[in-house]
């Protein structure tokens, strides 16, 4: 789901021209997958910092990390369906795709990428 999310972004946002700042930690699978991938594909990427690390609570509260605030959420929405939702909310504006779990354990997209405008 991380995979495709950045393959989403990438052909929203331009790498190497695009900084994300992660507005919480990521420190779930997904949001350490995100934070790998996006700098893979050649993002620059401000992790959260907790307050009382010796910075503000968030990255951009920094002049110098200007930069796309970048909030992500994965659900379930089983009982009721055997789903998964990832939503990306990429300066305030959320980004969200289904997927549906298969017997080996993987996932497929149940659907496309909707954008909220």
């Amino acid at each position: 789901m991380a995979t495709d999310t950045v393959g989403h972004l990438v052909s929203m946002y331009p790498p190497a021209h695009t900084r994300w700042n992660i507005m919480q930690p990521a420190e779930d699978p997904y949001g350490k997958a995100l934070v790998e991938l996006l700098r893979g594909r050649g993002y620059s990427v401000s992790e959260y910092t907790p307050p009382g690390k010796g910075q503000s609570q968030t990255p951009a509260a920094h002049p110098a990390s200007t930069g796309i605030p970048l909030h992500y959420l994965v659900d379930s929405l089983s009982p009721a369906a055997d789903l998964y939702r990832v939503t990306v909310v990429v300066a305030g504006q959320p980004i969200s795709r289904a997927y549906i779990q298969q017997k080996n354990g993987t996932v497929v997209a149940a659907g496309s990428w909707s954008r909220k405008e």
